[in-house]
């Protein structure tokens, strides 16, 4: 069961101003390398011990985050791209993947997995949780949203948690709750929250219900980010028969420099590096646009070079090699290739 809730009228008087949230995690952007803001995004990890009160909602919030810290060298990167083949069998009509990989500080990688069709969650797999929405899919609502919109779904499927598999129903609740100021480390803007509130009963066969699975998710999203700029989840999971029950919180940021929803092909015509290939320094000449911000990432995905607010670029300490410059501009966002000698 499916109902969503449009925005009150009294709303759409007094919150005009207020941004909409273009998409839940990014979309495929169909391009042969992943772009940063829309099927690609790094996150920052928070420290286990990182308090944040999200209990109020409403309009003209405030959160300040600037004092929190991260966990040193450990990042998330999440990737959106088409299920394989071999996966459909699994999660049948789910046309796009987000794999969220953690390095953590000893080297050892950790990945998540989510198959989604449209705004519908069809299932989500870790190294201990398997979800399978296969009975009715999670669905958070069609996008874009804005404040005061309320999305009410049920949800049911199988389950497998490590030697155990099972069955789960349960709801969803999504709801654009709060928007506000956000002020980080790199600087402060305008926000808006969209909430999440699963609840599963969670049933093993020939004993019923045995446990529940809570999850809330606050995702605070800036104008045009098809990201979240943070991400807050906690997880409550009780199981009485297994002597099961956690209590888990995970933070995470991405970098701030970057608000893209689309890639503007035209810009490209518009802008030039020069020269190129780059020896210790270059110039981006633009057609009268204002440079924001340019990242330069490795043919791995990781930044290596950011600056923001100049045309002028200092690339010495770059080893040789190709590399991707996304520059955003006031006109979007462009992306070339830089070679450097």
């Amino acid at each position: 069961m499916k109902i969503t809730l449009p925005i009150l009228l009294l709303f759409t008087l007094s919150f005009q101003a207020q941004t909409q949230i273009s998409a839940l995690n990014g979309s495929l952007a169909n391009m042969p390398f992943p772009i940063d803001g829309v099927d690609f995004r790094i996150y920052q990890q928070f420290v286990p011990e990182t308090v944040f009160d999200q209990s109020s909602a409403g309009f003209d919030q405030t959160w300040d985050i600037s004092g929190f810290t991260f966990i040193a060298d450990q990042t998330k990167e999440y990737y959106n791209t088409v299920p394989a083949t071999i996966e459909l069998p699994e999660f049948p009509g789910a046309t796009m993947r987000t794999t969220g990989s953690i390095t953590t500080i000893n080297g050892a990688t950790i990945d998540s997995k989510s198959y989604a069709s449209g705004s519908g969650l069809l299932g989500y797999e870790d190294s201990t949780f398997l979800l399978k929405y296969a009975t009715d899919n999670a669905d958070f609502g069609s996008f874009p949203q804005m404040y005061g919109d309320l999305h009410y779904d049920t949800v049911a499927g199988n389950y497998i948690y490590g030697a155990y598999s099972g069955t789960f129903e349960g709801t969803l609740i999504t709801e654009v709750d709060a928007y506000g100021s956000m002020t980080t480390t790199e600087e402060t803007g305008e926000v808006t929250r969209l909430k999440t509130i699963e609840t599963l009963q969670i049933s093993y066969p020939g004993f019923g219900v045995i446990g529940t699975l809570v999850q809330t998710t606050y995702r605070y999203y800036r104008e045009n980010d098809w990201w979240p700029l943070v991400k807050s989840t906690n997880s409550v999971l009780d199981v009485d028969l297994l002597n099961v029950h956690t209590n888990t919180t995970n933070i995470e940021k991405a970098n701030w420099y970057f608000q893209l929803n689309v890639i503007n092909p035209n810009l490209n015509q518009k802008l030039a590096i020069v020269p190129n290939p780059v020896g210790d320094t270059t110039e981006i000449l633009t057609s009268g646009q204002t440079i924001i911000a340019v990242v330069i990432t490795d043919n791995s995905g990781k930044e290596v070079y950011t600056k923001k607010g100049t045309a002028h670029l200092d690339l010495s300490a770059l080893p040789t090699g190709t590399y991707l410059a996304r520059i955003q501009t006031s006109e979007g966002t462009s992306v070339k290739k830089i070679i450097k000698k």
